[in-house]
């Protein structure tokens, strides 16, 4: 039973993201050090691992193996777990690049368990909409997620996200706002308003919602979005000063690739943009892999012959 209540407060602090997501890492520790058979902890683990390396905080080499690892072990463990195929799948995705199997092993946890919201989430959002461009499938498979728990911040969250990426902005407004009614310390919920905000132009709103973000979390999810956002309500000192931040942490601490890369383009830098996509490319920047394909205000990066050569490379890498 202890084990089970470390569990699912793991799981719940993941799902608001951002600051939540160390604390949710040690509560899934913890359960799997009460009980070494626990599958579901065990897949947890893999998740918590998969979203720590995917929201910026630590490097791919260092965070995906443990992922995989974790997956697989969940997978050993219970064949029938849908949480174990869901972290294998999503793994798989980010850093094997392996489509097929990630594709193979969502629709295996959704057999297994159709109202797994997680799986019904990263299935229709990371691999229908943002790797597969199967948009509209993606929104229904997000649909059914928010059927399932209307009440899930989380969720009413990825039904923003995925509303946008059908260019329906207004709606994605809507819901993320109600997200954030939902539960206001999602820093998800709120990160993701901060981008409905920017889809329908309206930039200033967008700066104070970051800016509240950036003052409890300054991180690189954070970092992305305020410096594009400030360069576009000509706030350009702000932004270059935050960019400038960036390129200094890295003498002490992690800071993905493509991050930069996002920041620099924000701000006009196409060449250091393209350069940083490059090491991104290179250090298997798994950002690069979630969001090259729909990140606002991107939109000369994407239209960049070298950058649609440089996503090639990183999908069909081999992995070892």
């Amino acid at each position: 039973m202890e084990a089970y209540q470390a569990y699912l407060k793991g799981r719940a602090m993941l799902y608001r993201r951002g600051p939540w997501i160390a604390p949710a890492l040690e509560s899934l520790k913890k359960a799997v050090d009460l009980d070494h058979s626990y599958a579901q902890a065990w897949a947890g683990l893999a998740d918590a691992y998969t979203v720590l390396c995917y929201s910026g905080h630590h490097r791919p080499d260092e965070m995906m193996p443990a992922a995989l690892d974790a997956a697989t072990r969940a997978l050993k463990i219970d064949p029938g777990s849908a949480e174990a195929h869901n972290a294998l799948a999503c793994a798989s995705l980010l850093w094997e690049r392996d489509f097929k199997r990630a594709e193979r092993e969502f629709l295996e946890a959704l057999a297994l368990n159709p109202k797994y919201i997680q799986a019904r989430c990263w299935y229709g959002l990371f691999f229908l909409q943002w790797t597969a461009a199967r948009f509209d499938e993606g929104l229904e498979q997000v649909w059914q997620a928010f059927d399932a728990d209307p009440l899930s911040a989380y969720v009413t969250t990825v039904v923003s996200f995925a509303l946008a990426g059908v260019g329906r902005a207004e709606e994605a407004l809507a819901y993320a706002k109600t997200a954030v009614e939902q539960d206001p310390q999602s820093f998800l919920g709120r990160w993701e308003l901060a981008f409905a905000y920017r889809w329908n132009g309206q930039y200033d709103q967008a700066a104070t919602v970051l800016e509240t973000l950036w003052t409890e979390s300054p991180n690189n999810w954070v970092a992305m979005q305020i410096v594009p956002t400030y360069a576009k309500t000509g706030r350009l000192q702000d932004a270059r000063a935050i960019y400038d931040e960036l390129l200094s942490r890295r003498a002490h601490e992690y800071v993905p690739p493509f991050a930069l890369a996002a920041c620099a383009s924000g701000l006009g830098d196409h060449e250091e943009a393209i350069a940083f996509c490059v090491a991104a490319v290179e250090g298997r920047d798994v950002l690069l892999g979630c969001f090259h394909s729909w990140l606002p205000d991107l939109e000369l990066l994407r239209a960049d012959s070298r950058f649609a050569h440089l996503i090639e490379q990183y999908n069909t890498r081999v992995r070892s």
